[in-house]
């Protein structure tokens, strides 16, 4: 994560990790209205962006970091992993 403007940014692209609760927690109060509104994947959340569009980008973006993660893991202690796996 980088910082930008005081602000830290967060996994999905052009957001800030407080932008980024903002909209699941939208998101959450749309689904949970879902019974009195109908719920679509077009609906636009408070940034413009589609719940499709945003889900999209927040499940790709916690996949690259946590592929992120596990890369440096393995690179910075390599025999850690594999005593790991022989664990299992």
């Amino acid at each position: 994560m980088s910082k930008t403007t005081g602000s830290k940014v967060s996994n999905v692209d052009g957001m800030t990790i407080a932008t980024v609760r903002k909209q699941l927690d939208n998101l959450r109060k749309q689904w949970d209205k879902k019974n009195q509104e109908p719920f679509f994947l077009c609906n636009i959340l408070p940034s413009d962006q589609s719940v499709a569009t945003f889900a999209t980008k927040y499940v790709l973006g916690q996949r690259n970091a946590r592929s992120q993660t596990n890369k440096n893991a393995k690179i910075q202690n390599p025999g850690n992993v594999q005593k790991k796996v022989q664990e299992l």
